[in-house]
């Protein structure tokens, strides 16, 4: 078992690896765009009137704000990660069902779910629940799970930890 073999984990959702971090990057080299023209905009001579440097602030201000959202996930994933890898230390691969319980989500977007992962380890059933929450610490309902749910799927349990992590997998 190694920590970049796990898509998610039910307690942090998904985890981001390879491809996905084009996005993410994608987002940071975007917020860096509007500054980096402001400058450049600085060695040729034109007017600047107030509207356009209302605009031009502005755009630089909400760029700057932009940039926040790839350091944050960032930072948030490697803090992920290292949980993820601390798990797997005592982890048992183990097979599971998963279900729906739970559907929700935002207009516009994927619908997401939570579900509850079922198991039988040592001759003891056990569930574990996704436990996700936003930061307002209500339920996240996530896209990700959707392809897991109504299946038997590989989980690595770790019983020190009381956490469920899925594996990626060709279902």
């Amino acid at each position: 078992m190694k920590c970049h073999d796990v898509d998610i984990s039910l307690s942090l959702g998904q985890l981001i690896w390879g491809k996905n971090w084009a996005y993410v990057i994608g987002l940071l080299l975007l917020s860096v765009i509007f500054p980096l023209l402001t400058v450049i905009m600085l060695f040729f001579p034109m007017t600047w009137d107030n509207q356009m440097i209302a605009a031009i602030v502005l755009a630089d201000v909400f760029s700057v704000l932009l940039s926040v959202i790839p350091i944050y996930l960032f930072c948030k994933d490697k803090r992920n990660k290292k949980k993820v890898c601390l798990w797997l230390e005592d982890a048992r691969e183990v097979l599971a069902y998963c279900e729906k319980t739970g559907e929700g989500g935002m207009p516009g977007f994927p619908k997401g779910s939570t579900v509850r992962v079922s198991f039988e380890l040592d001759g003891k059933l056990h569930t574990k629940d996704s436990s996700l929450a936003d930061v307002f610490g209500r339920v996240s309902f996530l896209a990700s799970y959707n392809k897991y749910v109504g299946r038997k799927i590989t989980i690595y349990y770790s019983p020190a930890f009381d956490e469920v992590m899925i594996p990626k997998q060709n279902l």
